[in-house]
């Protein structure tokens, strides 16, 4: 559950200034709990419809010189990943369908796309995090299941009465051996991350916009030259779309609510 009182405290208070942009790193996003990742993840897919995240995908990598088979990929993992999410976390997420977006309202899709991969990347570290305290636990833990319970409380979900010791052993096999749609996403999302910071004149493109772009045919009666058309232009990140450090407010209210 989103304490909006919170978020609307930092929205208020924020005060948005340049950021520069960099290559998101991993070690960034795996400060909080597996459950915030997911559900992230899970609620940005639900506020953008199929076919717009697909062509936001599809025109920003084109941006930076990605292949269009890598904005297909990416889209395809992306969903694969939200199945995943439904059927194999460790937590409920029986009301993931049902919850309240309100707090992702005043995103842009530029910063939805951010969300996304700060989303994707966390997971990914807390899962490979997880395997290998499960691995090694099971080598040398006298008390296995107590140190899973409390491993869970740390990084997975603060609700111990949701704890699952099998789907919890079997996460990294379930997200990375077994569908590799979690690696996929990120590898292609780093991919783009990387391209995007070594190409100075790269704009985030909104497909929404796009049709804005073309040229207007001429009203009878008026003699008017050709007129290129405009770039579409970048939306700028509202208030509630203020970072910190490179962290959205809306990532920044479940670091917080994690804690």
């Amino acid at each position: 559950i989103i304490t909006v009182a919170f978020c609307s405290i930092l929205f208020n208070y924020a005060v948005a200034s340049p950021q520069e942009e960099a290559v998101p790193t991993k070690q960034v996003n795996g400060s909080h709990l597996l459950f915030d990742d997911t559900k992230m993840l899970y609620d940005v897919m639900r506020s953008i419809d199929e076919s717009m995240l697909k062509s936001i995908l599809e025109k920003n990598f084109e941006a930076v010189g990605m292949e269009a088979t890598s904005a297909t990929k990416t889209h395809d993992a992306l969903k694969a990943v939200k199945q995943l999410i439904k059927t194999d976390a460790p937590f409920n997420t029986s009301d993931f369908d049902t919850l309240d977006l309100e707090y992702l309202s005043g995103q842009s899709n530029e910063e939805l796309l951010k969300l996304l991969i700060e989303a994707i990347y966390g997971m990914e570290i807390i899962i490979e995090k997880t395997n290998s305290f499960v691995g090694e636990s099971a080598k040398h833990s006298d008390k296995l299941d107590t140190d899973l319970r409390q491993y869970y409380w740390d990084n997975i979900y603060d609700d111990q009465s949701e704890y699952n010791k099998d789907k919890l052993s079997n996460l990294y096999k379930a997200f990375i051996t077994d569908s590799g749609a979690l690696r996929i996403a990120s590898e292609e999302l780093i991919k783009f991350e990387t391209r995007k910071a070594q190409k100075d004149d790269y704009r985030f493109i909104n497909p929404s916009s796009t049709s804005e772009a073309e040229t207007p045919s001429p009203s009878s009666g008026e003699n008017t030259a050709a007129q290129p058309p405009k770039p579409a232009e970048t939306p700028k990140p509202t208030g509630s779309s203020f970072t910190y450090g490179g962290l959205t407010v809306a990532t920044l209210c479940y670091f917080v609510l994690s804690a």
